[in-house]
C-alpha cells in the first residue's frame, strides 16, 4: 500500500502552545523532573521556544494530527492536502480562518491529553478530558460527514438533491416497469356495460 499522509503537522508546536499554558506543558513533557525544560528567566520572560522541539510535544502534536487525517481519510471528504490548505489559510494578521482554528483546536485538545496520558500518575483534569472527549466527538462527527469543513466542494456534497427519472431513461434503463404493461385487471368503472 502506498502511504496518503502529510508530512507536516496541521498543528505547529507554537500553534499548540498558544492554546495551552506553556507551563503545564513543560511539566507533561519533560522526562527528567530533575532539570526543568524552561528556567526561570524563561518563564519570567514568557518564553517557551525552548518546548519547540522537544521531541515529546512534537510526537503528541503529530500523533493528534494523524487521528484527525484518519477521521477525515475515513470519511472520504477530505485529502491531506485539504487539510494543510485549510491549516495554511490566514487573514492578514496571519490568523487562521475559522474553520482552520477548530481543526485546530481539535487537534490541540487531543494532543495536549496525549501529553498528559504519556507518562501514569493522577487523573487528567477535568477540563483536559473534557475538552479530549469533546474533540473525539468531533473527529467522530467529521468522518461520519455530520460535520464539515469549509470547503464549498465538501459544503455541497453534504446537500441532497433529487430528479424525477424521465419517462426515456427508464426506456433506456430497460427497467421491468417501462418493459411490461401493468397485469392487474381492469377497473369497474372502466368497465361497459350493454
Amino acid at each position: 500500500m502506498t502511504p496518503n499522509s502529510s508530512t507536516t503537522p496541521y498543528l505547529s508546536v507554537p500553534e499548540f502552545l498558544a492554546r495551552h499554558d506553556y507551563r503545564s506543558v513543560a511539566q507533561f513533557a519533560n522526562d527528567n523532573p530533575a532539570i526543568p525544560l524552561l528556567t526561570q528567566a524563561q518563564l519570567d520572560a514568557g518564553d517557551p521556544s525552548p518546548l519547540y522541539t522537544n521531541a515529546n510535544v512534537v510526537r503528541a502534536v503529530n500523533a493528534a494530527c494523524g487521528m484527525l487525517e484518519s477521521a477525515c481519510l475515513r470519511g472520504q471528504a477530505y485529502s491531506p492536502a485539504d487539510l494543510r490548505a485549510l491549516a495554511a489559510q490566514a487573514d492578514d494578521a496571519g490568523l487562521p480562518g475559522v474553520s482552520g482554528e477548530y481543526m485546530k483546536t481539535i487537534v490541540s485538545n487531543v494532543a495536549m491529553y496525549l501529553l498528559i496520558g504519556r507518562r501514569p500518575g493522577p487523573a487528567p483534569p477535568q477540563t483536559a478530558l473534557d475538552s479530549f472527549n469533546h474533540s473525539m466527538d468531533q473527529l467522530d462527527a467529521l468522518s461520519r460527514g455530520e460535520r464539515i469543513f469549509a470547503f464549498a466542494e465538501a459544503a455541497s456534497a453534504g446537500v441532497v438533491t433529487t430528479q424525477p427519472m424521465p419517462l426515456d431513461q427508464a426506456y433506456r434503463n430497460n427497467m421491468i416497469s417501462a418493459r411490461w404493461r401493468p397485469f392487474f385487471g381492469a377497473r369497474q368503472a372502466q368497465r361497459r356495460f350493454f
